[in-house]
């Protein structure tokens, strides 16, 4: 019964936040003829100018956006053969849904000599490129726009296109940083790479994660244009598209990570078997990433009979992140290869071991610049209840692309 009833609590909750919400639809018609225009986008603006919800319109031209909390809201209509519009100030409260029809006006058709067209195809990779230049927010450069700008890089590119500031960043060998410049500081753009999230500007280097040769796309947005396609966000957004289909691994540039670690194995005797070594993460698919160790085991003096451990350990595992690249939570599975010695204390012999072991890991790779400090925990012969070891490592991790 009191299952039943939180049960029926929870809907009740859910039909209240729906019904309270902040709500406006209305139907899209054409001027002239007053029929329904299907497939209308409807983007929701705030007063920034920054898109929070977007929809389309049905078989009937009906839209209803949702907006995230109350407060005023634009519409913008976008739709191929219609002119674009922009709605006066709507103030949009919870409970009290707003209506609003418009008539969008057709484009007028102009008559042309005859042209004879030749195209060629468009890789399926960049389709969602193209998706998002037919709705004329941002800046889109093809191969052959890119070629007629005369940059050196893709940085010079997105500079002719005065969409976004460029600037030197000291902190990293004087690689180029992308943004907008406020309060005379640098506020970084993010950057993607064939529809993937690579870092922030000034996290990596735009003229390094593909080469200009490389490039067959750009697109580029300020901070009120970004679409939601795109989850990460900051002041701008820059999305390189390479000549080649992410399927393909020749000449596409990886992330490649390079780090310094120290850690301890953790028990009820304390801290103890410190370790220091090196380690690697390497992103071979878009969710995955192949993650290798090396440690050198160090005895801390001991107090108790447990000898003081020496040798080394090295670990290959795979790892990836539940919540998207661009988030700092990691999970992994692998193997340890353990080789160790122990030199005991009086009347306590000495130990010594070798032999494999799985391995579960879990970490956090804090947000920051080129490099990133990350906490990670592993999990030694976890289905062996009573042998099981846990280790705590701390490091600094350098990416590369």
């Amino acid at each position: 019964m009191s299952l039943f009833l939180a049960a029926a609590c929870v809907l009740m909750a859910a039909g209240a936040r729906s019904l309270g919400a902040q709500t406006v639809g209305g139907t899209v018609s054409a001027q002239e003829s007053g029929a329904p225009v299907v497939g209308v986008l409807v983007l929701l603006l705030d007063t920034r100018g920054t898109e929070v919800a977007r929809v389309q319109s049905d078989a009937e031209g009906r839209y209803n956006v949702i907006a995230p909390t109350a407060g005023a809201y634009r519409l913008r209509f976008l739709v191929p053969g219609y002119r674009p519009l922009v709605s006066a100030p709507l103030q949009l409260a919870p409970g009290a849904p707003v209506e609003y029809p418009l008539r969008l006006i057709a484009v007028s058709p102009e008559l042309l000599d005859t042209l004879i067209v030749e195209g060629r195809p468009v890789p399926a990779h960049l389709s969602p490129f193209y998706r998002r230049r037919n709705y004329g927010l941002g800046r889109f450069l093809t191969r052959d726009e890119i070629d007629r700008t005369r940059a050196a890089d893709v940085s010079g590119v997105v500079r002719r296109l005065m969409v976004l500031d460029v600037g030197s960043d000291p902190g990293d060998g004087g690689g180029r940083r992308v943004g907008s410049t406020r309060f005379g500081r640098m506020c970084p753009a993010a950057v993607y790479v064939n529809g993937t999230f690579a870092g922030m500007s000034g996290e990596v280097d735009i003229d390094h994660i593909v080469p200009l040769d490389a490039v067959e796309a750009v697109e580029l947005y300020r901070a009120s244009e970004i679409p939601l396609d795109f989850t990460a966000r900051g002041c701008g957004l820059v999305s390189v598209w390479s000549r080649l289909s992410p399927r393909d691994t020749t000449g596409i540039v990886r992330h490649l990570a390079l780090a310094t670690q120290a850690g301890a194995r953790l028990g009820s005797g304390g801290v103890r078997h410190g370790r220091v070594g090196l380690s690697l993460a390497y992103t071979f698919t878009k969710a995955i990433e192949i993650y290798p160790s090396l440690n050198i085991h160090i005895g801390f003096p001991n107090t108790t009979p447990d000898p003081a451990i020496s040798g080394w350990q090295a670990i290959v595992a795979l790892r990836a992140r539940p919540l998207g690249l661009e988030t700092p939570w990691y999970v992994g599975t692998g193997v340890s290869h353990v080789q160790l010695t122990g030199e005991a204390g009086a009347g306590v012999a000495n130990t010594s071991g070798e032999g494999q072991h799985h391995v579960l890991l879990t970490g956090l790779l804090l947000p920051g610049g080129a490099w990133r400090a990350y906490v990670e925990v592993q999990l030694i012969d976890p289905l062996a209840v009573s042998a099981a070891q846990t280790s705590l490592f701390i490091g600094l991790a350098r990416r590369f692309f």
